[in-house]
């Protein structure tokens, strides 16, 4: 299958498979705090005798570290994102597509190719056309272009578009109507960027 578009939909994604969209902000991937929050306090599972910590204690001392972050820093790092995603609709509805691949925000005619599944998650390689070029013996082998200036990097957001018109996912739009995912865009995270290709994570497939 081919895409003709992929625009970027600016942010990092979560750590690996902890990333999360929480209630109340679908869009958003953050820290999984459900799988370490139920966790007991560190003070009640140190060890009482020579001043060492039991393994208990050095793990119940992580989740310590870990709620300490959540509540000094999860509520700047959406604060950022969502100013983020405001610039982000902003582009996209403003500038030109030429605009766009100048600045590196968006590749056109890309050809996907379905990789082995990370994790039970599609993995799709997007490449530009391969040209046949001249082979040993007089035979003809595909060659991949490199692909154009771009800035996306690996744990990048980004967002792949059927169609020659970049679009905003639905959780982007203001008023999305329920069939807008499906029949427009879906979002992914690049796993691996190559001179020819990228490889993008997506929980679903376009």
């Amino acid at each position: 299958c081919c895409v003709d578009g992929l625009a970027r939909a600016r942010g990092r994604a979560g750590r690996g498979r902890s990333a999360a969209k929480p209630s109340g902000d679908r869009a958003a991937r953050v820290w999984e705090t459900q799988a370490w929050s139920h966790k007991a306090a560190g003070r009640e599972s140190r060890g009482s005798g020579g001043g060492g910590r039991s393994r208990a204690a050095r793990r119940s001392a992580v989740y310590d570290a870990l709620r300490e972050y959540d509540s000094r820093w999860q509520s700047l790092l959406l604060s950022e994102w969502r100013s983020e995603q405001d610039l982000l609709r902003e582009q996209l509805r403003e500038w030109p597509e030429r605009r766009l691949e100048r600045e590196g925000w968006l590749l056109k005619d890309l050809e996907v190719m379905r990789l082995p599944d990370c994790f039970g998650e599609p993995v799709l390689k997007c490449s530009l056309r391969a040209s046949r070029g001249g082979g040993g013996g007089g035979s003809l082998s595909p060659i991949r272009a490199a692909l154009p200036f771009h800035r996306f990097a690996t744990g990048d957001v980004v967002t792949l578009c059927s169609g020659s018109t970049p679009r905003l996912p639905a959780w982007l739009e203001d008023r999305a109507p329920a069939s807008q995912a499906a029949e427009g865009a879906i979002e992914g995270v690049v796993s691996q960027r190559t001179a020819t290709a990228l490889h993008i994570v997506v929980r679903q497939l376009p």
